[in-house]
């Protein structure tokens, strides 16, 4: 009896991994309307969709958008557009699907094989470097959405069309009995919870050290007032939903101001941090070159959208004796994020593995009240509250030797770092350079980082999660094993935490736009750029 029930768990196992791996965030690329006059470039834009997919190359950050194939969408997108009244807004919201899908068609193309973008290039009319391609591709684009939106129920429809799926399989949880698994998942969880908690309020002369400390900090150690702060948050406010849009070079003054000094426990040579690599078909992270990757993006506080600031460390595997073999692997990393206010502030930092493990926040105690408590759940996970930071003071993380957890989070003045580390925009991880003349991305097309895999994912499969415990795309972090909750969902704060009054953005003096350029050029500058690299 005990043999048939293996049995019959290894074929539903295997059976939910196969269906798991031929699932796909993606829509097949057609149109909803008649675009006049636009045959060829139709035809081009199917001709590239089918390209894209028969050679396995789609960035599955953001799912296109069914029928509109030059619109791409995500959590915030969606709840954002449900915010737009009038028609300067939802023309906004649209601009900011169509920007969304360029950064990630930029990308596929350039990661696309010579024969292909000869066929490309023929259909366009002739061969094309990839400046010009991509100067190509966002024409047609723009043309295709401006043909669109003279169709009086456009964004009605878009808005209808948007779906971002959930990175739970309600298969997988059924066949998986997920009301009885969940039990012991969750008595762990709890467990580890508490283990952070201890290791997070003890003072870092008593920490635990197994090797020895290194001390990364930012090669660019730049740090902006208060004042310069709300300055830079105050104009980025300067459009119809008063969405934080910074300027490239407000961007860049702001990664640089937040960007985290490291205090890294190395005991073997898989504890330090590096620039992320294609060697022949394996994944590597060149310690000789400690990076820090970032990208910016977009949640909902208090009501309101708000900006993020994300930053992304990398290590070559994950292992030692605190790490169990179910969570043994290769490739390893950590994500931390700042929510801002509207005066450039933190409200919250949280922090997570990059397989959306071992998630919690770290709230600013001035401005969050507490706790929304949960019924029939794990409230969500608070273990220590954000540090006071001073002038000139950048926040300070000790991570621990092979796990790569969080052990300690303070502030300092005084950097003398051991090593300093490259600050690279994360779309360098999602067309990393491959072979001659060749882009390969870090992740596979549902989000799942090559070569990242967890013996864990078996075991943890009725949880829902596909290839638990593998390294993920940013768009495809679960941080619940128990319950439903992503990294991305704008309503993440909101939803679990109450807040002191502090100001929101409609008391924020609005500047004058800094000038950042036509977006194209800003994209058509880092792509070449990169391609430099």
């Amino acid at each position: 009896m005990k043999f048939l029930l293996f049995e019959i768990l290894l074929f539903c196992c295997v059976t939910l991994s196969i269906l798991s791996g031929c699932s796909s965030h993606q829509t097949t690329a057609t149109f909803s309307f008649q675009h006049v006059n636009e045959t060829r470039a139709e035809n081009f834009w199917l001709l590239m969709e089918e390209e894209i997919s028969r050679n396995g190359v789609r960035n599955s950050s953001a799912p296109l958008v069914s029928g509109f194939p030059y619109l791409r969408t995500n959590r915030f997108l969606v709840a954002l557009s449900s915010r737009a009244e009038s028609e300067s807004e939802k023309k906004q919201v649209i601009e900011q699907m169509r920007r969304l899908d360029l950064d990630a068609r930029f990308q596929e193309v350039s990661c696309l094989p010579d024969a292909a973008l000869v066929k490309l290039g023929n259909d366009a009319g002739g061969t094309m470097e990839p400046g010009r391609f991509k100067a190509y591709i966002s024409k047609i684009s723009a043309r295709m959405m401006a043909s669109d939106m003279q169709h009086k129920d456009f964004f009605d429809q878009v808005v209808k069309a948007q779906q971002v799926e959930d990175e739970y399989s309600l298969l997988m949880r059924t066949v998986g009995l997920y009301p009885l698994t969940s039990l012991p998942v969750l008595y762990l969880t709890s467990k580890a919870r508490q283990e952070t908690v201890e290791q997070l309020a003890t003072p870092s002369g008593l920490l635990e050290t197994r090797g020895n400390h290194v001390l990364y900090a930012c090669s660019d150690r730049n740090m902006l007032s208060e004042r310069n702060l709300a300055m830079i948050l105050g104009r980025s406010l300067a459009n119809p939903l008063r969405l934080p849009s910074v300027s490239v070079t407000d961007e860049q003054r702001l990664i640089e101001n937040y960007a985290p000094v490291i205090n890294q426990d190395v005991a073997g040579t898989d504890d330090q941090f590096g620039r992320v690599g294609w060697d022949g078909d394996t994944i590597t992270v060149n310690q000789e070159q400690p990076a820090v990757y970032y990208y910016l993006s977009h949640t909902l506080l208090r009501g309101y959208p708000a900006l993020q600031i994300n930053y992304v460390i990398w290590f070559a595997n994950r292992g030692g004796p605190d790490v169990s073999w179910l969570e043994e692997g290769h490739l390893d990393g950590l994500t931390f994020r700042y929510t801002l206010d509207w005066q450039g502030r933190p409200v919250f930092l949280d922090i997570v593995q990059n397989c959306g493990c071992y998630h919690f926040f770290v709230p600013d105690r001035k401005k969050v009240k507490g706790v929304k408590e949960k019924s029939f759940a794990l409230d969500v996970f608070a273990p220590v509250d954000l540090p006071e930071r001073g002038e000139n003071e950048r926040f300070l993380f000790r991570i621990r030797s092979g796990n790569h957890q969080m052990a300690g989070i303070t502030t300092s003045s005084r950097v003398n770092a051991d090593q300093t580390y490259e600050l690279l925009p994360y779309e360098q991880l999602e067309m990393l350079p491959y072979r001659e003349r060749m882009f390969r991305s870090l992740f596979d097309g549902q989000g799942i980082a090559h070569g990242s895999s967890r013996p864990e994912s078996w075991l943890l499969f009725p949880m829902g999660l596909n290839d638990t415990g593998s390294m993920r795309q940013r768009g495809h972090h679960a941080i619940r094993l128990v319950g439903r909750e992503h990294f991305d969902d704008p309503h993440l704060f909101d939803n679990n935490f109450f807040y002191h009054d502090f100001p929101l953005p409609d008391s924020v003096r609005i500047g004058k736009k800094g000038k950042s350029g036509s977006y194209l050029q800003k994209r058509v500058n880092s792509m070449k750029a990169l391609g430099r690299r």
